[in-house]
């Protein structure tokens, strides 16, 4: 079973609602994605991947789960893991993009404020 068929079945366990053209809503991509790239045997793409790493962890913001937040960490490995199998002749290229994810995460983490709280 490659990748794409794991995580839809992993986010179809945890999501009741889950279909095919909601996985693909989600992917940002057309209602047809998720079945095209399964009948034609391919993985999904990056963007896709980062598209629905980013819908899955809104809902598990919404509602945490267990189960999404495992879903979210499965996606998070597997871009890792990909980034990893660029070629080694893109060595540097890799390693800013590893770099510049890691500073717009910090950045992101700072920018972080509560909410202001009114007493009256």
């Amino acid at each position: 079973m490659n990748f794409t068929n794991q995580i839809y079945a992993h986010l179809s366990a945890s999501m009741p609602n889950m279909t095919a053209r909601k996985f693909s809503s989600y992917c940002g991509m057309s209602e047809g994605y998720f079945g095209s790239i399964t009948a034609q045997g391919l993985e999904i793409s990056t963007n896709a991947l980062f598209h629905l790493a980013e819908v899955i962890n809104q809902h598990n913001r919404k509602s945490a789960s267990l189960e999404l937040h495992r879903s979210i960490d499965m996606m998070a490995s597997e871009i890792a893991r990909r980034m990893q199998d660029m070629p080694t002749a893109s060595y540097v290229i890799r390693k800013q993009v590893i770099g510049a994810l890691g500073m717009a995460y910090a950045k992101r983490e700072l920018e972080f404020t509560a909410p202001p709280v009114l007493i009256g």
